[in-house]
């Protein structure tokens, strides 16, 4: 899981503390490329949680199609985020996302030899952090925040919320896996 690469916006090296990691913006979507591709094989899924690339039109499908090119796993999702197109956008369909949603609650698939450190069954995954969600998933990922609040946050110990940002604490914007989250 991962959120708020922001490829190509030149301006969020400014708005964040990536001017400190990244000399340009090329500088920057490789170093993201490769972050993502140390974290997931061909055969892996990862969900991006908005604010995949910055553009307009067909400037913007054709950089994300080149993106995801790039990204080992072909089975990439994305949740849309303030900065991506409306989920009516035509140029949204184009690009090669395998799916594309404003919200999503999924099961989560327990591994053989995952400890878990608290019970969930299903996940929410926003771009936007919640106050609160559906009860019946305890966990909530999100991003938008560009790591503001810290990692992770509680409302209480049943209810946990983690910003997969890439500019979230400790994450060296690398994704997160969801063997990690539970």
């Amino acid at each position: 899981f991962t959120s708020d690469s922001h490829f190509s916006h030149t301006n969020i090296l400014n708005l964040t503390s990536r001017h400190q990691h990244f000399k340009d913006i090329k500088e920057m979507n490789w170093m993201l490329i490769e972050k993502i591709n140390e974290c997931v094989g061909a055969k892996d899924t990862l969900y991006h949680l908005g604010d995949f690339y910055f553009g307009k039109g067909k400037h913007w499908v054709n950089g994300v199609n080149d993106i995801l090119s790039q990204i080992k796993c072909q089975k990439i999702h994305l949740v849309i985020g303030n900065h991506d197109p409306t989920a009516e956008s035509e140029n949204l369909k184009k690009a090669k996302f395998k799916s594309v949603c404003s919200y999503l609650e999924m099961n989560i698939k327990k591994e053989p030899g995952w400890v878990q450190n608290f019970y969930a069954e299903k996940i929410c995954l926003s771009h936007y952090p919640l106050r609160s969600w559906n009860s019946i998933t305890p966990i909530h990922l999100h991003g938008h925040s560009h790591g503001k609040h810290g990692f992770m946050t509680s409302s209480n110990r049943a209810y946990l919320s983690f910003d997969v940002g890439v500019d979230s604490p400790g994450l060296n914007y690398s994704p997160v896996s969801l063997k990690d989250i539970v």
